[in-house]
């Protein structure tokens, strides 16, 4: 009683209105440049016999060429084993021979390269042309559009299996510091990663750039990173190349990581170098399916030990103090101890505040030098708040010993603090 694959369709006024129940697309990767392997999976309540056309639009944004003997794989060939493509983003299926048999699911594959740039997936359509098993035409499948199964991500690209969505791999955070400017000194040097791809066991992310030290090349460098995420092991070659390498479950898209590992800075000085980072792109075989462009990592234009821009990594300099710090033994800078300033750049030494003044470390000139109370001769006049008699001010014995605190009638009175000369 069958008729074209309907059950039934022999019976007198017997309709059934042609329609794919299943049609699904997805990729296999969301890379840009990458080969891009696209399957679709379709079931239509008619036969196809052969001759029959299945036509996909809407597959935009791809950089293969028109072709009329476009490759492809389907199901026992019965989708044929190439089709008619367009730049345009159509391609055209014509059912080979012995069809496609009402009720029963085809698979078609194909290659497109991913275009260059990012790019939301496309809405793709799909519409049939049915003829007989003499050739004739005989119905159509309306337009419709195709569904997006898979898993909610690929590679960590949130939509990554829908077609030709296209995410640019990157990192969204890639910054360095250091830990110790001065010359000959081991500096601990601190990355801060994170990357809108996943990057599995075996992943790499290479620093270049980190010239000057006194490091030599080692294929065991010791290195820390999070959970061990990024190895405890690198590579480390003295022309500045550290390359690591993902383990223990690799790297989560988006997800912050922290690698430290030290240096021996240069003995002379040096301005900070360019630092760029790059990283190949795995999946779960080993196989390589992109990678994150060199981009130059972020630095902080911050103070350290009183070194202008001392955080930048591998800027070195020889016992050069910033104003309120002094140099210990012509190496590491240290701030002023209170009650004395530096208002010069260099490597003197930090001159006392005046007498009966005090002040607080680093302080950088003698107008940081504020009175304060000898407690010793009883006096109570500086700072003081007559209505109470009270005192909220540094307070300094005779033997060096410093009181900060409340004070009042010549004794200490709330809270405070009592600070000893040892």
């Amino acid at each position: 009683d069958a008729l074209y694959g309907v059950a039934s369709g022999l019976k007198p006024l017997e309709v059934l209105v042609p329609s794919f129940g299943v049609i699904s697309i997805e990729q296999s990767t969301p890379v840009p440049g990458a080969t891009n392997t696209l399957t679709i999976t379709l079931v239509a309540n008619y036969d196809l016999s052969e001759g029959s056309m299945v036509t996909l639009s809407g597959l935009t944004g791809s950089l293969t060429a028109t072709d009329g003997s476009f490759t492809l794989k389907s199901t026992s060939n019965r989708l044929g084993i190439a089709g008619a493509w367009t730049q345009a983003g159509e391609l055209v299926l014509t059912a080979a021979s012995g069809g496609v048999t009402s009720g029963t699911a085809y698979t078609v594959a194909f290659d497109l390269i991913n275009g260059l740039i990012s790019q939301p997936s496309r809405l793709v359509n799909i519409v049939a042309t049915m003829k007989d098993q003499k050739g004739t035409d005989f119905g159509l499948i309306s337009s419709a559009s195709m569904t997006y199964f898979g898993l909610s991500s690929l590679f960590g690209v949130v939509n990554g299996y829908k077609p030709l969505e296209l995410f640019v791999p990157s990192f969204s955070t890639s910054s360095i510091e250091q830990s110790n400017p001065f010359s000959g000194a081991s500096n601990t040097l601190t990355l801060s990663l994170m990357a809108n791809y996943e990057l599995v066991d075996g992943s790499t992310i290479t620093i270049v750039g980190l010239t000057g030290s006194q490091t030599s090349s080692s294929a065991s460098f010791i290195v820390s990173s999070a959970s061990g995420k990024l190895g405890s092991l690198a590579n480390w070659n003295i022309d500045g190349t550290l390359v690591l390498t993902a383990a223990l479950g690799g790297l989560a898209s988006n997800t912050p990581i922290q690698v430290t590992f030290n240096l021996v800075n240069a003995r002379t000085a040096q301005p900070s170098p360019a630092i760029r980072v790059t990283a190949t792109i795995l999946d779960g075989n080993s196989s390589m399916i992109g990678s994150i462009a060199e981009t130059n990592m972020s630095v902080f234009d911050t103070a350290l030990y009183g070194v202008s821009n001392g955080l930048k990594p591998l800027k070195v300099v020889i016992g050069v103090c910033n104003i309120g710090y002094t140099s210990v033994n012509g190496s590491v800078c240290m701030a002023c101890p209170k009650n004395t300033y530096k208002s010069a750049t260099g490597n003197s030494s930090c001159a006392n505040c005046p007498a009966k003044t005090v002040s607080p470390a680093a302080s950088i000139g003698v107008e940081d030098c504020s009175p304060y109370v000898n407690m010793d001769e009883g006096e109570c006049e500086v700072q003081a708040n007559p209505e109470q008699n009270k005192c909220n001010t540094v307070h300094m014995y005779t033997d060096g010993s410093i009181y900060e605190g409340g004070w009042k009638d010549g004794k200490k009175h709330g809270s405070g603090m009592m600070v000893y000369p040892d």
